[in-house]
């Protein structure tokens, strides 16, 4: 933008002799933006002006005027630390409460003249979070409660173990009953989280037990890394081998909604809530079921630590019934 430069006073008027060489004009007026040191923005403040400035969590930011002014500010949710302040200098380390981005806006107004001001919006972005590796040995242990179509409700508790990693980076997690160690699930997952094989294992009175299976690929994808607030995702899937289970392929698809730190009974703990969507083409393809669930994914952990899950009718698409996990214990090497 350019600079205005206006007349401080009257015109000047001379009888018989002239002017002289003096500038009858106001200095320009400038307030500038240094990120980390280094020199993001310029800008005159006689123009009214505004600037955007996108910068990293627990950024310095110094606002230096060329003449005295006035500082207002609108953090935006954001936090700050080693802040200092004088007529002509504002400095601070920007950082976030939260995972969600924020935009703070910092004002600068002479105290010569108000109307010459200038604005700076500096937008923190929002963190992102990578996949983390999955360990042999870890577990976690969790209580889940049905909610039928009647009304009626049921609960029960099961365990999920890492029992082995396997090249490519697979983890095999297998999940059992707490009421009597009995295997029900063994799912393989790769480094991104995503779902390449599941078995489901029922049993009979006499204890006998009857898996079905199904690979995939492409596979079933849970999350898309990096995760960061407002990050959404829609990934086909599709069955390649099933045993006494239902080939077909679907949908999956996700949204990172908000930064909302959730209590459960492993504790308090800060986290990504995530709506997604499991859409099998096929009732009951691979072992999936129709769903709509809202997740709270852990930053602590890396894993998700409460899911509420909608099953729906594959057909109509109405809710059927309910089922919420939560995360009683986590552990491991």
């Amino acid at each position: 933008m350019g600079i205005v430069k206006r007349l401080a006073g009257p015109a000047c008027v001379a009888v018989f002799a002239g002017c002289g060489g003096g500038s009858d004009r106001e200095p320009e007026f400038e307030l500038s933006l240094r990120v980390d040191g280094v020199m993001a923005s310029r800008m005159p403040l006689g123009e009214g002006g505004e600037a955007s400035v996108d910068v990293s969590d627990g950024s310095r930011i110094e606002l230096r005027a060329s003449e005295p002014v006035d500082w207002s500010s609108d953090l935006g949710g954001a936090s700050v630390a080693d802040a200092a302040e004088g007529a002509t200098s504002k400095s601070l380390v920007l950082s976030r409460p939260g995972a969600a981005g924020t935009t703070s806006v910092f004002e600068a107004r002479a105290q010569s003249a108000s109307e010459r001001w200038a604005r700076v919006h500096v937008a923190i972005a929002p963190r992102q979070f990578p996949a983390r590796p999955r360990v042999v040995g870890e577990y976690s242990e969790w209580r889940s409660t049905l909610t039928r179509q009647d009304g009626s409700t049921s609960g029960s508790a099961y365990r999920e173990e890492v029992r082995q990693i396997g090249p490519p980076d697979l983890a095999l997690i297998v999940t059992t009953r707490q009421s009597d160690g009995r295997p029900t699930a063994y799912r393989e997952v790769d480094g991104q989280e995503r779902t390449v094989s599941y078995a489901e294992v029922s049993y009979d009175d006499a204890g006998n037990d009857y898996p079905s299976s199904c690979h995939f690929d492409p596979a079933v994808v849970a999350y898309r890394f990096p995760l960061s607030v407002g990050a959404s995702w829609s990934a086909p899937w599709s069955t390649t081998h099933c045993i006494d289970a239902a080939e077909g392929s679907g949908q999956a698809a996700g949204e990172v909604q908000a930064w909302e730190p959730v209590a459960v009974p492993a504790g308090r703990f800060d986290a990504l809530r995530i709506h997604a969507k499991l859409a099998p083409e096929v009732p009951n393809a691979g072992g999936f079921a129709r769903s709509e669930s809202v997740c709270w994914w852990s930053v602590e952990l890396g894993r998700p630590v409460k899911c509420s899950i909608a099953l729906l009718d594959p057909t109509s698409g109405q809710v059927r019934d309910r089922l919420v996990n939560e995360m009683t214990a986590f552990g491991g090497p």
